[in-house]
């Protein structure tokens, strides 16, 4: 029974990460010095110091498939412990790395060349520190090599699908990663008079590397309208306040409190990218 579920779990990741377009666009060349390998994690970001780069632009890769969530562990140089963590939310792809005797962490870019396989890119400070390549060899295992940017050196790494949580080592009181939902609580006479056309909200969250949260936030607005809002990306913070801002000029603040997070919009709907009169705003909680 084991070996079955395991065969569906990887006719799945296939499956998910089945490139829309049958070529695609080679990555641009990488330009940076040479970065020897810092064993357990001396490459990974302290705190919230992060490099400009730390935050970057979306992936812009979208399959149309179904999202994933997938958590690996095993071993980088047969010596290193790692954990893995890829998942794709909305067509958006990113990775996570844990080095598991120093507990730090490293946010990665995701890309899917072809069905199976993974290219992982590490920054740190701005830098590239490092390549990982992995593919999938059987039921539950993935193998590959990481190396410098520049290819210069490589290390053996093969992983096995875990079923531990990525965040079981952070702070309960840190771990953000869920799914939120509306409150009924928002459905008082005040605040629909104030945002009438707040309706269904769901928001996914995902820890990433220092004080960084990835969202992906889905508004719908009540019956009958058709009004919709979709934002996703970066939210920079400290303690439990994140914060999201583009180049038009939206502003969203997560403030988190126990199993429930607050949205505040500053900006209109036309700054955020939503449907007319479409607000983030309320309390959720936290759904798993």
């Amino acid at each position: 029974m084991k070996q079955l579920a395991l065969a569906m779990l990887l006719i799945a990741f296939l499956f998910c990460c089945r490139p829309k377009h049958s070529e695609e666009t080679a990555p641009d060349s990488l330009s940076v010095d040479t970065i020897a390998l810092a064993p357990y994690g001396d490459m990974s970001v302290e705190g919230g110091e992060r490099g400009e780069e730390a935050i970057t632009e979306q992936n812009s890769e979208t399959t149309g498939l179904e999202d994933f969530d997938y958590t690996f562990e095993g071993k980088l140089n047969k010596t290193i412990d790692v954990r893995v963590n890829i998942f794709q939310r909305e067509g958006t792809k990113r990775a996570r790395l844990v080095y598991l005797r120093s507990k730090k962490i490293i946010y990665m870019d995701a890309r899917c060349p072809e069905a199976g396989t993974f290219e992982l890119t590490e920054k740190v400070e701005g830098k590239v520190t490092g390549i990982w390549k992995i593919a999938a060899e059987e039921e539950d295992i993935m193998s590959g090599t990481w190396s410098t940017a520049d290819g210069s050196k490589q290390l053996p790494v093969e992983l096995m699908m875990s079923e531990i949580d990525f965040d079981d080592f952070l702070p309960r009181e840190k771990v953000r990663t869920g799914t939120y939902e509306l409150k009924e609580e928002n459905d008082d006479a005040e605040t629909k008079q104030e945002f009438p056309f707040l309706g269904l909200e769901e928001l996914f969250v995902k820890n990433m590397a220092g004080n960084t949260i990835f969202f992906d936030l889905q508004i719908q607005g009540p019956p009958p309208g058709v009004h919709m809002g979709v934002v996703s990306g970066m939210a920079e913070g400290s303690g439990n306040h994140y914060v999201y801002t583009n180049d038009e000029g939206c502003k969203i603040t997560l403030s988190f409190a126990g199993d429930t997070v607050s949205l505040n919009q500053k900006g209109s709907d036309i700054n955020c990218g939503f449907g007319a009169n479409i607000y983030a705003y309320g309390k959720l909680s936290k759904k798993n």
